[in-house]
């Protein structure tokens, strides 16, 4: 556990089991008076894979090494420059790039290359600023960074790691409150990730030494006298699973109002004008919702995170996601949105292709949850996109109702996998008007270029013909109608002809085979 020089290995480090050199801080008669709510067992195991290592991060040969972002760019402290020295000048050139690339907040999480380190990767965290006005929040913060860090690294397959403080302070009470939420959160995070850590390794200064010396033993305890004489130094407070600090008094406030109304119901109503602003902002199902756990949009912060991973980290992850929709597509019940007749699959075109059909006019989209429509999308295209296949979309007489929005379609063609891309023949788009065309060849050109090549614009019903035998799709009247109207010239005689000698309507039942009875 003494500073080494040149590249240091795990097998030259001392686990905090075996761990002897400590000095011990806790007077042996200091039995516990702490109003604690928390308390850690003795565990060999995580003991014998924790290791607190006082030297030089950029020495150590692990699989991933957790950086701050900050601390290291501005090369203030004697870790920053020694790490900055270790990597070479292209590391400050990515860091730079990093911050410059925009949306870096505090939390974000991106894997970068060792460069001239020991390590094999690194993670850079945005670590948060210390303010005294919201140290409750930098806390929350600090725990944040931590885990998330761990986790993406675990998602890596990198087993042994290292950690830097994602902090600086010169405050001595401050950086008490952020080691501890540090090791909170590193023993809850080994705790549920246990097999697929090897080893964690705890890197500190000269400063920080007899902090963390001091603190280890009350969430690391190696017996269960050491576990009974570091009782003390634990903060009152309530944990999670993942060591984040809970406030039940913050649920209560909000349970203790849900029930006061429905308890009080009828002193409400005798007292209704002073009670009616309390109802209107406190509905009956308020235990229900989701804010009510302070849980926020999870999907949203990981999708963040996927977007700061590099190419083959990206589709690995892509893939995963899919696989998770697609388990969804196949156990939901998705007859509502088969019922719209707005996606099916048809035919197939003169190659032997099959051929899917989309209809914009039958998308009634601020009624339609659009997340079960992919679910929808997935399920019918699923079977079909290992081989070539084609999509005819019409955009005859849709309104501004009938658009699903752009975000949106982006969202659905970053999900979907390479088959969906790789595979796709043609996509026809008939009918088209100038600002769909607009739309289509922005998106085409700046976010999925791959498939610019294979768009082809329709003007009328004979020029798909020529592609798509007339038996092969499934053309609603209304379409046809349009057609008549739009290209006259081509339906010689055709004008006057009644509404009954047209195709009829194609009505489909979705059965679900995956539905559970």
């Amino acid at each position: 556990m003494m500073e080494g020089e040149g590249r240091v290995s795990l097998s030259d480090l001392t686990s905090w089991k075996d761990c002897s050199d400590v000095t011990d801080q806790l007077a042996a008669d200091n039995f516990p008076n702490s109003q604690s709510q928390i308390s850690f067992s003795v565990s060999e195991n995580l003991n014998e894979k924790l290791y607190l290592w006082k030297g030089n991060a950029a020495c150590l040969e692990v699989d991933c090494l957790i950086l701050p972002i900050n601390e290291v760019l501005l090369k203030e402290t004697p870790f920053a420059i020694k790490i900055c020295e270790a990597a070479g000048p292209g590391f400050e050139n990515n860091l730079d790039d990093i911050i410059e690339s925009g949306d870096i907040r505090t939390g974000t999480v991106c894997i970068g290359d060792s460069y001239n380190m020991a390590c094999k990767s690194l993670i850079h965290v945005m670590e948060p600023r210390i303010t005294d006005k919201f140290l409750t929040g930098v806390e929350t913060a600090v725990h944040n960074c931590n885990r998330s860090a761990i986790q993406i690294a675990t998602e890596q397959s990198h087993r042994k790691i290292a950690i830097t403080p994602l902090y600086k302070t010169a405050d001595k009470e401050i950086e008490m409150q952020m080691v501890n939420a540090t090791l909170r959160t590193v023993r809850c995070c080994m705790c549920n990730l246990t097999t697929k850590l090897e080893a964690v390794i705890l890197v500190v200064d000269d400063d920080q030494w007899e902090l963390y010396t001091m603190l280890l033993p009350a969430y690391f305890p190696r017996s269960a006298q050491e576990a009974i004489r570091s009782f003390n130094l634990l903060p009152d407070c309530q944990v999670g699973k993942w060591g984040e600090v809970l406030y039940p008094d913050r649920e209560i406030r909000i349970t203790d109002l849900a029930s006061a109304k429905d308890n009080d119901a009828d002193a409400s109503t005798s007292d209704s004008n002073s009670d009616t602003s309390d109802e209107s902002i406190v509905p009956g199902n308020m235990n229900e919702l989701s804010f009510t756990k302070m849980s926020g949009d999870h999907d949203e912060k990981r999708r963040h995170q996927l977007r700061m991973l590099t190419n083959d980290q990206m589709l690995r992850a892509q893939e995963r996601i899919y696989r998770r929709l697609l388990r969804l597509a196949r156990t939901n019940d998705l007859s509502p949105i088969a019922a719209t007749n707005a996606l099916y699959l048809s035919g197939e075109d003169h190659t032997g292709s099959p051929v899917v059909v989309l209809i914009a006019k039958y998308m009634n989209v601020p009624n339609l949850d659009l997340d079960q429509a992919l679910l929808y999308f997935i399920h019918i295209l699923d079977s079909i996109v290992d081989d070539k296949y084609s999509i005819v979309y019409f955009h005859s007489q849709s309104q501004k109702h009938n658009r699903v929005p752009q975000k949106f379609v982006r969202k659905a063609y970053d999900i979907l996998d390479q088959r969906y891309k790789t595979n796709l023949k043609y996509l026809y788009i008939v009918h088209p008007t100038f600002w769909s065309k607009v739309f289509t060849l922005m998106f085409t050109t700046f976010s999925t270029n791959t498939i610019k090549g294979k768009i082809m614009f329709i003007k009328n019903i004979p020029q798909i013909y020529q592609f798509i035998s007339a038996d092969q799709i499934d053309i609603p009247p209304f379409i046809l109608d349009h057609d008549m109207q739009t290209n006259p010239s081509i339906y010689p005689g055709m004008r006057n002809r009644s509404r009954t000698q047209r195709q009829p309507t194609v009505r489909r039942t979705y059965v679900n085979p995956y539905a559970v009875s």
